[in-house]
């Protein structure tokens, strides 16, 4: 994912982006690593919660202009219909529909993003 973003910044979240979620990692451990502010700020802004609802995890992305860059990146590869065709029809339906609802939430379209990084 770190490919379909630009900038030193945005390369670093894009490879941490779910380090804090999937690991024991926490922000706090990123900042004794010497990560800037900005850049835990924006980690923690694409950090999906427990029992979040969605609306809440993109109005926070939205938030922050780095996370945002990162989450389009985010969305764009996970929705990549190369990657989907390994997927069951039902799995394919149900995640393209969040990813078009991320998108909205975001204020653009699942179009518009895959388009905004297609090769």
């Amino acid at each position: 994912m770190m490919q379909r973003v630009s900038g030193t910044d945005a390369k670093i979240v894009a490879v941490l982006h779910d380090v804090v979620e999937d690991t024991d990692v926490t922000l706090d451990y990123l900042r004794t690593l010497g990560f800037e502010e900005h850049v835990v700020t924006a980690v923690d802004a694409i950090t999906k919660r427990p029992g979040e609802p969605l609306a809440e995890s993109m109005a926070r992305v939205a938030g922050d202009p780095l996370a945002l860059i990162v989450k389009r990146a985010d969305i764009s590869h996970n929705a990549d219909p190369a990657r989907q065709a390994g997927l069951s029809e039902a799995s394919r339906v149900r995640l393209t529909q969040k990813y078009e609802k991320s998108a909205l939430l975001l204020g653009t379209t699942l179009g518009a993003i895959l388009e905004e990084h297609s090769s």
